[in-house]
């Protein structure tokens, strides 16, 4: 099951579990399914930022020639960008990032495609276009950081 390519919400708990399946296939994901669709549970050396969407867009332009899936979940008023890393988030600095969230491991956030009251999760960068499922700790500090040594 290509999971880049599924624009809908499973309809059927099959659907859901097979889904779910693919992201631990393709990408050692564990992802639980819910009432409301899938979830990523972060694990270890493996953190998600999330930030509005008018900090997620230069902060995915400053990681466009890295790979890295991203994606967005809508809220009340706003799309919220989140950015799957590996390392030990703990140690990050995206929590000087205005509005920033960080999900630690043992934590849980939704995947596309899940239908949510306010919308749908969706890819901005699914794994499958960039081949790789988080972005590298180093150069995802550095994107931090850059817009702040400026």
């Amino acid at each position: 099951m290509n999971v880049s390519g599924q624009t809908t919400s499973p309809t059927t708990l099959v659907e859901a579990r097979m889904l779910a399946l693919a992201y631990w296939a393709d990408f050692g994901w564990p992802a639980l399914v819910g009432p409301n669709g899938i979830s990523l549970q972060i694990q270890d050396q493996q953190f998600a930022v999330s930030v509005p969407g008018d900090t997620g867009q230069p902060l995915f332009a400053a990681l466009s020639d890295e790979p890295g899936a991203v994606f967005e979940i809508p809220v009340a008023h706003d799309l919220r960008w989140v950015f799957l890393v590996s390392g030990d988030g703990r140690a990050t600095a995206a929590g000087r990032l205005p509005g920033a969230d960080v999900a630690l491991p043992g934590m849980t956030i939704p995947l596309p495609p899940t239908d949510l009251v306010h919308g749908r999760v969706r890819w901005i960068r699914s794994p499958e276009q960039d081949g790789q499922g988080l972005h590298s700790f180093d150069r995802f500090e550095e994107a931090v950081l850059r817009p702040r040594r400026q």
